[in-house]
């Protein structure tokens, strides 16, 4: 039986799988068949738990470090054959996937302030555009490549801002929220 608690590997240089991580992790809402995009991988938490359910996993990460995770975790939980790494960012899966449709995009954006990191984790934790790659997702789905989404926000990004930009292409919900002694997030779906 698999189950979040059993384990994965991290490799140096890639997000550890965090609070965020998990509550995104048990309450993805992929359903059987469906072809699921996977945007930030990391170490595959979001993949690995997808794959489970889904068609096919497309895990999505410019770290090359995350896709080699990512394939590690897949094999470790034998799902490597419906989990398929892509080496970029949204908008590169935009260009070089213009024609794919995915029925769900599950997103853990990095959002730590940059003066929180230091230069070699500049691919697990932040971002110099906390909104970009919301723009870049709500984009996808404006355009059709992405029938509805699940991704966290923290508190520690312009929370209503990040909002707005789906409101524009789908109906928001925020399906829960947490709080832990530094920040709030919350789980947010958009179709």
């Amino acid at each position: 039986m698999f189950s979040i608690e059993m384990g994965f590997v991290v490799l140096e240089g890639v997000y550890p799988p965090a609070e965020d991580s998990i509550l995104l992790a048990e309450n993805q809402g992929v359903k059987p068949g469906e072809v699921v995009l996977d945007v930030g991988a990391g170490c595959g938490i979001q993949s690995v738990t997808a794959a489970r359910k889904a068609e096919e996993v497309v895990a999505l990460d410019p770290n090359p470090l995350a896709i080699a995770n990512t394939w590690l975790n897949s094999v470790a939980y034998g799902v490597e054959e419906k989990v398929k790494t892509f080496l970029g960012t949204l908008n590169s899966i935009k260009k070089e996937e213009e024609e794919r449709i995915f029925d769900l995009a599950l997103m853990n954006p990095p959002y730590l302030p940059k003066e929180d990191w230091e230069p070699e984790e500049e691919f697990m934790w932040s971002t110099e555009n906390p909104l970009g790659l919301y723009q870049s997702l709500s984009e996808m789905m404006a355009m059709g490549m992405i029938e509805r989404s699940r991704f966290i926000v923290s508190s520690l990004t312009p929370v209503e801002k990040a909002l707005e930009l789906f409101r524009e292409v789908g109906e928001v919900k925020i399906l829960k929220e947490e709080s832990y002694f530094f920040e709030r997030i919350f789980l947010v779906e958009v179709k």
